[in-house]
């Protein structure tokens, strides 16, 4: 079934109709009512922001215990969110969150996987670029030199790779607290 298919379908349909058909998905489907959710109210944009870093933050450290580190997970998460989300400035957000979390998990316990640094160097990138394709940066600047800092602990160059990418987009050095 193709998206033609799909218009040809919905437009023989009522505007009643349609929206019985979209009440339906929002019943059945958790990432339709998420969906819809981020665009009827900033407030629940925000909690599902908050869902969704709760989620990264529990992989790589949660309040009890050890987090287990799952790159799918994380990347799932993004990946959910990226999909409802309404603005950039979430999106980046949690990409940034995921960078910090992997910083300070870095500087409490000390190395980890050789891959996950790959991730958050390629989670920071990802976030420089919505900043840059969104004309951004005087905005966003400050807390991605933030970032920078808390990044200069990762090992593998994970850190220098973090302030060359910052250091590329936002034209400019990180200096050092």
């Amino acid at each position: 079934m193709g998206i033609r298919d799909v218009r040809s379908y919905l437009s023989q349909k009522t505007e009643k109709q349609l929206i019985e058909e979209i009440i339906d998905l929002i019943k059945i489907f958790p990432d339709v009512k998420e969906f819809y959710q981020a665009r009827t109210s900033p407030e629940d944009e925000a909690k599902l922001l908050s869902k969704y870093k709760k989620i990264i933050q529990n992989q790589i450290l949660p309040p009890q215990g050890f987090g287990k580190l799952d790159l799918p997970t994380i990347r799932k998460a993004v990946n959910q969110y990226k999909r409802v989300a309404v603005s950039f400035e979430g999106l980046v957000e949690l990409l940034l969150h995921f960078v910090e979390q992997g910083s300070e998990c870095v500087g409490q316990y000390g190395g980890i996987k050789d891959n996950f640094y790959g991730a958050m160097v390629a989670a920071f990138r990802d976030a420089c670029q919505l900043v840059e394709i969104n004309e951004a940066q005087k905005v966003w600047k400050d807390r991605f030199r933030e970032i920078v800092w808390k990044a200069s602990v990762a090992g593998y160059g994970c850190g220098a790779d973090i302030q060359d990418l910052f250091d590329a987009f936002f034209g400019e050095k990180a200096r050092k607290r």
